[in-house]
């Protein structure tokens, strides 16, 4: 791994983010460890191709045709889930008119450590086999929406963010339990399971963590975990966690409605300018630069790719 954005770690991904936001056909629904799309009618997908690193679950709510992976046709019948393994290619060859669905897109390093303790294996790799979208996944996915509906908008629900962060869980749960894995559970060379914690740690926890607090999680001395981190990960901790942050700040700056010293606190950055010099030096944009680059992208998009809407509503929630 280096320390350029084309190289950083695994972070949530979302397609279609031009008809993200105010949108009368599509849902965006924005956890920790996932990220949902639902169509709220059904829409047109339009030719496009996909890889990236969230491990993503399709619901088709409709028949689809027209999909392809690795350069495989494939189709997917209405009531069942198609599996899309991180970083597998995967596209939509022609335009397919009035498809309703759900897309989950777990986070890899939480779909990793979700295989890790119900398999013994970091190991991630999967058929793609459909899954039936049986009664105890519809219940989930009710679940999910009634709580984030709940917990962020109107008056929140006592508890609703736990409420959510179990949902996600036995989602996670529910579905690597179907899943047909390719290969069985393998020994991790020795000091990869630290390193992996180390990982996990700083790619879910923004705030600054110094090389003693690694060292202490880890239980080996400070210069054996920064050449083990680096040997595991071709970068040292500060760097690994300062291009994470990028990455989320990028992630968080494509609501325009967030304060961009709000997006820096979050990602977990001192103060604006700190924000702001460390962004300029990964991205060669400044935040501000940045959102208005994406909103005018977005905008001429959106521009660009109307789509075919017949009335209606999608089942499944």
């Amino acid at each position: 791994m280096r320390e350029n954005l084309a190289q950083a770690p695994p972070r949530p991904w979302v397609p279609f983010r031009e008809f993200i936001g105010n949108n009368p056909y599509l849902g965006f629904f924005r956890t920790n460890d996932l990220t949902v799309i639902v169509s709220r009618r059904p829409v047109s997908m339009l030719p496009a191709s996909y890889r990236h690193e969230s491990v993503q679950f399709f619901i088709a709510l409709s028949p689809v045709h027209g999909g392809s992976r690795d350069g495989r046709p494939i189709f997917v019948p209405g009531g069942t889930v198609y599996p899309v393994n991180g970083s597998q290619s995967h596209a939509v060859t022609e335009p397919i008119p009035n498809v309703s669905f759900i897309s989950l897109y777990f986070r890899y390093p939480f779909f990793q450590k979700m295989c890790r303790t119900l398999r013994g294996s970091p190991d991630t790799e999967f058929e793609n086999g459909l899954i039936e979208y049986d009664a105890e996944l519809k219940g989930l996915m009710h679940a999910f929406f009634r709580e984030y509906g709940g917990g962020r908008r109107g008056n929140p629900y006592i508890g609703s963010d736990v409420m959510i962060g179990s949902i996600v869980t036995q989602l996670a749960v529910s579905l690597i339990r179907r899943l047909r894995f390719t290969a069985a559970p393998a020994q991790e060379p020795q000091g990869a399971s630290e390193m992996e914690r180390a990982v996990e740690h700083l790619n879910e926890n923004p705030a600054p963590c110094t090389l003693s607090e690694l060292s202490r999680m880890v239980n080996v001395n400070r210069f054996t975990v920064l050449r083990k981190f680096r040997e595991h990960t071709g970068v040292t901790p500060h760097q690994f966690q300062m291009t994470v942050r990028i990455h989320r700040a990028m992630d968080i700056l494509k609501d325009p409605h967030l304060p961009i010293a709000e997006v820096g606190e979050l990602c977990g950055f001192s103060n604006p300018s700190h924000f702001a010099r460390v962004f300029r030096k990964k991205t060669g944009l400044s935040p501000t630069e940045y959102r208005r680059q994406f909103l005018s992208d977005m905008a001429r998009r959106q521009s660009k790719a109307p789509q075919k809407v017949n009335n209606g509503t999608a089942n499944g929630q």
